[in-house]
């Protein structure tokens, strides 16, 4: 017996000294798994002599650059901000204004070796876009000595005097520069994720079968993205992967022939690298384009290619999805959803009764404090004149927040057609069923209140109207 509560009182002893073991051991793993207070001071000189200057901090997510503060320049010209970095990648200092060289980047990284502090000097007339030096940061040497040389290539690649040979020869330094980087600093984000950035593919990266015939535009169109780092969520957190792809589509858009919009959104998807994140970035960023430029064929074939494979659950749905959810409400061919809205007046106005009694309605987004929409109604009311008789009408929606701001402003500003309010809480069902990326937004139904057109270009819209009444 005696014998036996020894044993207990041994068994008691281990097992809380594992116990102990283990919350030392979990507690060191939530230690480390909190991101660290990030401490960044910089010192100005040479600052515009204006009162009031101010410094904003900066990290690139995605497409945007984000603000972390923007804090007033102390008289010294010093600034400091204390945070924990929302990721690690590129962030920058940008003084807010219309000139946008008035910015320097540097590095954030997670490793080892990398400061929780970093300290500047800067001469703000330098600043122009270029790296910062940070002595106390390995990460940001490598990140310093690698922009610093592909800027120096950008910048003579875009010089239409450049002598191609000097420019053929800076182009593979930069690249054996990128790929020594890549290859000697595994694990930092400029070996992993900048390296791949700047390098820029060249023929003999391919075997010849595969470039014999192609001329330098085939080329860049069929190689020009292929070492982006699709596979990585990183490359979001620099700005190059996104320039990168603005400048693959400057390569292909042509406003006079649409199907070259969809010969660059295949190269980004066919290319992309199966990271969640990435690829459904990299739809929302062909949404928009395909939204911006009003391109039909372009936006049906992302949508009825890419949209399945990007879209997110509907328990987690975005705002993605939505859009995407109400543009195929809106495919050509398909009736709209019923609507009834309130006119100034109260009285509920059905838009498919509007459309029974009319060759085409022109469903027009809009609202009171939107400066394209006041420039674009005095030529919409032009063409109303001009195609009424004919059988065009409007019904337009406004989406003031406020239904105050809406009445002030239509009873100022009477306009002959249905002009109706969408109340704030009825937005959410309201936007399953009629996308409104941006305003004014115009859909053109015909009279059973089928799509004609769901992406109409405000600026083409006389020539539009012209072809469809006057064919």
């Amino acid at each position: 017996m005696k014998g036996q509560l020894i044993f207990e009182k041994m068994n008691k002893h281990w097992l809380h000294f594992i116990i102990t073991v283990w919350c030392f051991i979990l507690g060191n793993a939530l230690m480390a798994s909190v991101d660290p207070t990030i401490t960044v001071k910089a010192k100005f000189s040479a600052l515009p002599a204006v009162p009031g200057n101010k410094m904003v901090l900066e990290y690139m997510n995605g497409d945007q650059w984000k603000q972390i503060e923007n804090k007033p320049i102390a008289d010294n010209g010093e600034v400091t901000y204390v945070f924990t970095p929302p990721s690690y990648g590129q962030y920058r200092f940008r003084m807010p204004g219309p000139n946008n060289t008035q910015w320097s980047d540097f590095i954030i990284s997670q490793g080892k070796k990398e400061p929780l502090q970093f300290s500047f000097d800067i001469v703000f007339t330098s600043m122009k876009g270029n790296p910062l030096k940070v002595d106390n940061s390995p990460e940001n040497k490598l990140y310093f000595e690698l922009i610093t040389l592909y800027q120096s290539f950008d910048s003579r690649r875009q010089d239409k005097l450049a002598n191609k040979e000097e420019l053929l020869l800076l182009q593979q330094k930069l690249n054996a520069l990128s790929r020594k980087m890549a290859a000697e600093n595994k694990g930092t984000f400029t070996g992993d994720i900048v390296a791949d950035l700047v390098y820029q593919p060249m023929r003999e990266d391919y075997p010849i079968e595969k470039t014999d015939g192609l001329n330098d535009s085939l080329f860049y169109a069929k190689f020009g993205i292929s070492k982006l780092p699709y596979y990585e969520t990183a490359a979001l957190c620099h700005n190059l992967f996104i320039r990168s792809l603005e400048r693959y589509f400057k390569h292909f858009h042509n406003e006079k022939n649409e199907a070259a919009d969809i010969d660059f959104m295949d190269g980004v998807m066919l290319r992309s690298g199966g990271n969640e994140e990435v690829d459904a970035f990299l739809f929302k960023y062909l949404l928009d384009k395909m939204l911006g430029y009003k391109n039909e064929s372009g936006l049906s074939h992302l949508l009825s290619h890419y949209a399945q494979d990007c879209a997110e659950s509907h328990a987690n749905q975005s705002q993605t999805d939505m859009l995407v959810k109400a543009l195929n409400e809106v495919a050509p061919g398909k009736k709209v959803h019923t609507l009834t809205l309130p006119d100034i007046n109260g009285k509920g106005i059905s838009l498919l009764e509007v459309c029974k009694k009319n060759e085409m309605t022109l469903m027009l987004f809009w609202k009171s404090s939107c400066n394209h929409c006041e420039e674009f109604k005095p030529v919409l009311r032009k063409l109303y004149d001009q195609y009424h008789s004919k059988g065009l009408e409007v019904y337009a929606v406004s989406i003031d927040k406020e239904k105050a701001e809406w009445e002030t402003y239509v009873k100022s500003h009477t306009q002959p057609w249905p002009d109706t309010f969408l109340a704030y809480d009825k937005r959410k069902e309201f936007n399953q069923f009629f996308p409104v990326p941006s305003t004014p937004t115009l859909i053109a139904l015909d009279r059973e209140g089928k799509v004609i057109t769901r992406l109409i270009v405000r600026g083409k819209i006389e020539e539009y109207l012209k072809e469809y009444f006057d064919k």
